[in-house]
């Protein structure tokens, strides 16, 4: 077998000076010689002795990792994850993208800070994990790779809004962006990512409805933990907490409140007080009615103070005319009981002939 490129096995060597060498769980025969045919620890090679794979995870590598050797240009697959790795990415990530065979890169699970850059987007990286470390800024850049098939950015600082269009990621089979502090809404352009099989984008501060496109995909989603209006397009197993102001939650769908109510799109709609009025369903508050008008509780409209008069004008002509009625009803009465002429001998006489 051919020996290893010297250029490889310094890249190799730096590596293990960089991150404690000594101290790792596992270091069976680093150092020692030609790292392929020695077969050090976690090292990979192809036929041609060039180094294609590190596997290094769960292994105790610590310090900070400021750079890659450029020189280990077969490699293909890096994984590094689960390690106790620091370091600005920032800074890191020149290196990995002169990779040009790279396509599985896993730095998740250590402690990385620093922003995201755009030279993956022409990288060659298909599988990008940086899971569970301290990274933030925009995902405006990764998320227009069209090389990547899995993305798993879970568990970091990111606290910024995702983009309105996902048009690059044309090969997406999983993306987890879960355990962050993304906020804002969804673009109903989510539904277009055909190739999508998995997305979590639970546990972040989504508002907003969840676009019914998305209901379309044959896909696995969590969209839990975060703050969802009503209604939840059909198919998705998720709840939501409120509807948009001027309806009200009724068994997960959204109910508009009728005139003369309010409604925080939380709670129960809420009857206008008085001197208040809502004149339409679905209203948010309820307005306060113009100087010199009135209302009652649940109206959805004020009465001037003339008509208001008017009103009880009418009302007391009513009132009169019915007493009116009442009393010459009674008096009538009273005038017929005591008119009443009393019966005569002469009258029962001849009622009955045969006691004259």
């Amino acid at each position: 077998a051919m020996a290893a490129d010297e250029d490889e096995i310094d890249a190799l060597k730096d590596l293990y000076k960089n991150t404690a060498g000594a101290n790792w769980t596992v270091n069976t025969n680093w150092t020692i010689g030609d790292p392929c045919k020695n077969h050090w620890y976690g090292v990979y090679c192809d036929s041609g002795s060039r180094v294609t794979a590190l596997l290094l995870s769960n292994n105790g590598l610590a310090g900070k990792l400021v750079a890659i050797d450029t020189s280990l240009d077969q490699l293909r697959t890096l994984d590094l994850s689960n390690n106790r790795l620091t370091g600005d990415f920032s800074k890191l990530a020149p290196y990995l993208c002169s990779l040009p065979q790279l396509s599985v890169l896993n730095l998740g699970g250590n402690g990385f800070t620093g922003t995201l850059t755009n030279c993956f987007v022409k990288a060659s990286v298909d599988f990008f994990y940086m899971r569970d470390n301290h990274l933030s800024g925009s995902l405006r850049d990764i998320l227009a790779t069209p090389s990547l098939v899995e993305l798993d950015l879970s568990g970091n600082k990111f606290h910024t809004q995702l983009p309105s269009s996902f048009d690059d990621l044309v090969n997406i089979v999983k993306l987890d962006l879960s355990n962050n502090q993304l906020y804002g809404y969804l673009s109903s352009e989510l539904g277009d990512l055909a190739t999508l099989k998995l997305l979590n984008l639970s546990h972040n501060n989504f508002t907003g409805t969840i676009p019914s496109a998305l209901a379309a995909l044959d896909f696995t989603a969590d969209f839990s933990g975060n703050t969802w209006e009503c209604p939840i397009p059909s198919g998705l197993s998720v709840n939501c907490t409120h509807c948009r102001a001027g309806y009200t939650v009724v068994n997960g769908l959204c109910k508009e409140c009728p005139a003369g109510f309010s409604g925080n799109g939380h709670s129960e709609c809420v009857m206008c007080p008085a001197n208040t009025f809502s004149p339409v369903a679905g209203s948010a508050f309820c307005s306060q009615c113009p100087r010199g008008a009135f209302s009652f509780e649940g109206s959805a409209d004020c009465v001037g103070t003339f008509l208001l008069v008017q009103f009880v004008l009418i009302v007391l002509v009513l009132v009169l005319v019915v007493l009116s009625l009442i009393l010459y009803c009674v008096l009538r009465c009273w005038l017929k009981r005591h008119n009443k002429a009393p019966a005569n001998d002469g009258a029962t006489a001849y009622l009955h002939p045969e006691f004259s």
